[in-house]
């Protein structure tokens, strides 16, 4: 599993606020690297879950079963798979794509599968931000199928309606590996509700809609700041477009590692930093646009 380069901030401009303690939404980092490959009845583990949802191909929405244990048979939803990886995802990876146990599928209706972890989110969580970070390639998606990555909230004291739902689009990714990463804000409102993240896949008529996954982070941390607008170049940061970070690269700050003029990340995802007060940064890739049509909203994962 690659490394993640971590920062300190000795001094900046902008203050970041450190936790006095974990929060209730607890840190999630999985490898599939521990975890046995697909065999008949066998389930994936590690609390993941999916649900899916089944609409007609005008888009109305019919039906949905879930939530269960996430399967690991190679027939529906997801499975462990090898060989797919380069050094920094190891031998093992996470194969997500459509339920093709649904015979729904032969009938042309949209099949939209979520392979997911929850957590509640508690009164401690209010005034983080949630990250979820990943690596993603492409694995067989074609034809119509689609993909993306989410984070999500559910108001279990509303039906579970979805109050939050963030997504990047996966449905064009490469054949070569990425790190790609989403955040969600929590705020007091969110006190008690469900949170969720994961990835989705849409397909009918049997078509491909695998993508691969790896090197799955999720945690939950306290800022002043989300850094994600903005010119940081008076930090001093030299990223890929000479000098602002509050363009197409997402940056984030953590501890603890002071140190100067080093470049920290994966090969795609460079980012050179001349220290001036014993900080650095930690980066994921670019996120790409979603570049697919509208669709109506997903019904409540549960």
């Amino acid at each position: 599993m690659r490394n993640i380069f971590r920062v300190v901030l000795s001094f900046v401009v902008v203050t970041i606020v450190a936790p006095a303690g974990w929060s209730a939404v607890t840190a999630y980092s999985q490898d599939f690297e521990g975890m046995a490959p697909p065999s008949p009845g066998a389930l994936l583990g590690d609390n993941w879950l999916v649900f899916a949802n089944v609409y007609d191909p005008g888009g109305t929405y019919l039906y949905g079963y879930g939530s269960f244990p996430a399967p690991n048979d190679g027939a529906a939803f997801c499975a462990i798979a090898t060989g797919q990886g380069g050094p920094p995802q190891g031998d093992q990876q996470l194969s997500v794509y459509s339920d093709y146990n649904n015979p729904d599928h032969g009938a042309g209706y949209l099949i939209e599968t979520n392979v997911f972890q929850e957590q509640t989110i508690a009164a401690a969580d209010a005034g983080t931000t949630v990250v979820f970070t990943f690596d993603a390639k492409y694995g067989n998606l074609e034809g119509a199928s689609e993909a993306e990555a989410f984070i999500k909230t559910l108001n279990p004291g509303a039906g579970y309606a979805t109050t939050n739902h963030v997504t990047i689009d996966m449905t064009t990714v490469p054949p070569s590996w990425g790190t790609y990463s989403i955040q969600l804000a929590i705020d007091s409102g969110l006190v008690g509700q469900i949170l969720q993240f994961g990835f989705t896949t849409r397909a009918s008529n049997y078509e491909g809609s695998g993508i691969y996954y790896d090197n799955v982070n999720s945690e939950a941390a306290l800022f002043a700041d989300g850094f994600e607008s903005g010119d940081l170049s008076a930090w001093s940061g030299v990223g890929p477009d000479g000098g602002s970070f509050g363009g197409r690269n997402a940056t984030r700050f953590s501890a603890s590692l002071p140190d100067r003029g080093r470049s920290f990340g994966p090969d795609r995802a460079r980012s050179q930093i001349n220290v001036q007060a014993g900080f650095s940064v930690e980066r994921a890739g670019d996120a790409t646009p979603s570049r697919r049509a509208a669709r109506p909203p997903s019904t409540v994962v549960r």
